[in-house]
């Protein structure tokens, strides 16, 4: 019997597994990632060129209510869009936060949805990403992290994203 209680795509944990795997897979050391709701960064490592790298995953919400009066039932898609807008704003804001050490690369691991597609272009434009130096990581359902660099605009075609490589994670942004 399994004791693994991640949950599958496209919740936070599949996004954080995925950055992780890729992370091993290109020889990044020192990794280290943190899964539910365990307190702190939630991916870290030195990449192969020394920096250190820093991602807050954040995913789809729980479908159902974990909490309250109405535990176990489905939520409504009203509720379930305000949980994502909530939770990708709490991202953002853990990440600024922890944005301290000017020699560090950054990034924000998302799934790549629609509904997060959206929030990256209303609540995340693109100067901002480049003022911050602020790499996005977007998980596909087949495990694949691509990476859109903090330079570049979003694309038109989100399909022809290009998958994460190592080398070309920069520290990069106007405030360091």
């Amino acid at each position: 019997m399994s004791t693994d209680t991640r949950k599958p795509w496209p919740a936070e944990d599949a996004v954080t597994l995925a950055v992780e795997a890729t992370l091993r897979a290109q020889d990044a050391q020192d990794v280290t990632a943190r899964y539910g709701r365990t307190q702190g960064i939630d991916v870290e490592a030195r990449l192969p060129s020394g920096l250190k790298f820093i991602c807050e995953s954040k995913g789809e919400p729980p479908l159902y209510r974990t909490f309250g009066a109405k535990k176990g039932q489905k939520k409504d898609k009203g509720t379930q869009n305000l949980d994502r807008s909530i939770g990708f704003r709490d991202g953002l804001a853990l990440l600024v936060e922890r944005m301290t050490d000017p020699q560090a690369v950054y990034a924000f691991g998302l799934p790549l949805t629609d509904e997060f597609r959206g929030l990256l272009q209303r609540r995340l434009p693109s100067p901002i990403r480049r003022v911050l130096g602020l790499h996005v990581l977007l998980v596909t359902e087949s495990n694949m992290v691509c990476h859109l660099a903090p330079d570049l605009q979003y694309p038109a075609d989100w399909t022809e994203l290009p998958a994460l490589d190592l080398a070309q994670l920069t520290v990069a942004g106007a405030w360091r």
